[in-house]
């Protein structure tokens, strides 16, 4: 049996390390933790793709169009340069393509 000594307090593991081995063991709902965790301390481009499509494989078209909203209303005031690709949702409105935008500062 191994002890750690003197160890106190969480281990050094990070928001995105702990995001991406959730997503890899398809544990998408603790993925999502993680992920909101990593939208609080700071906005990135990969951040906002990763919370569209975890909300689309928990099948929650609402949360990700959410995602989508707050994205393209952040672009319109303090980014440069919008990519804007389309992907499929089945569950959406009028089974209509949903945009996904991708932020570049």
């Amino acid at each position: 049996m191994c002890v750690c000594v003197g160890v106190q307090g969480r281990l050094p593991l990070t928001s995105e390390l702990l995001g991406e081995c959730a997503m890899n063991c398809r544990a998408y709902a603790k993925a999502l933790h993680y992920k909101e965790e990593e939208f609080h301390h700071g906005l990135t481009t990969m951040t906002l793709e990763s919370l569209i499509s975890i909300n689309n494989k928990l099948q929650q078209p609402d949360a990700a169009a959410g995602v989508l909203v707050f994205a393209q209303k952040k672009a319109e005031g303090e980014f440069v340069s919008v990519v804007i690709y389309c992907h499929y949702v089945p569950y959406a409105p009028n089974n209509s393509l949903l945009a996904c935008i991708q932020l570049s500062p």
